[in-house]
């Protein structure tokens, strides 16, 4: 029977927590995305002034509204972000960052642009009582909505990688504010006092000629 002393423990793996927030943000983000997706589509089908007409009447009298709530919306994100990378990047310098989470981002923010633009048009031809064009559906959503999540997923695992480094820029920040301050005063010897020769025999001084000897 072998002793629990030789038995050799290996350490298990240390399981990570699933990334349920940071999935919600990119889910959010993709369903931003897809209105803007849906209008360069049009534009790309349709052209730009027929696109915007075909959108904002009839069926599509509520995507202008969509829209400019997800434009604006991208706005202040991007605004916001690209604020905090600045700030970052004048506190520690200019480091270099590696994407962080790039293919997630990208699979994720595709398939909700897609489904979610599927989904609209699907409903929209179901409204006018018509069957949807999957066809079209499909080379539109690759065309226009795949190339902008990609682009969309660049820019997200770009700006996640200066935000990691918030922390040691607050720390750099704190240990500038809670230095020391040195001050400009410069430490003098203190002139000690001058002593005056004393000279009460005065003779030997008014004397002149060699010395006289004793």
């Amino acid at each position: 029977m072998k002793s629990l002393t030789n038995r050799v423990y290996t350490p298990s793996k240390v399981r990570r927590p699933f990334p349920t927030g940071r999935l919600f943000a990119t889910f959010l983000l993709g369903a931003l995305l897809e209105p803007v997706g849906h209008a360069l589509a049009y534009v790309l089908r349709y052209g730009p002034w027929e696109a915007w007409q075909l959108q904002s009447q009839g069926d599509h009298s509520y995507f202008p509204g969509i829209f400019s709530l997800s434009a604006i919306s991208l706005t202040v994100v991007m605004a916001l972000g690209l604020i905090a990378v600045v700030s970052i990047r004048l506190i520690l310098g200019n480091r270099g960052v590696s994407a962080q989470g790039l293919r997630s981002a990208f699979l994720t923010l595709t398939l909700t642009q897609c489904f979610l633009f599927g989904l609209q048009e699907t409903g929209e031809a179901l409204a006018v009582q018509s069957s949807p064009d999957v066809t079209s559906i499909v080379i539109l959503a690759m065309s226009v909505q795949v190339p902008l999540a990609a682009l969309a997923a660049w820019l997200l695992s770009w700006i996640l990688g200066y935000v990691q480094l918030a922390p040691a820029a607050l720390r750099a920040v704190l240990a500038v504010r809670l230095a020391p301050r040195a001050t400009g005063r410069v430490l003098r010897p203190f002139p000690l006092p001058a002593r005056r020769a004393d000279l009460r025999d005065q003779r030997w001084y008014r004397r002149r000629g060699p010395p006289r000897s004793i």
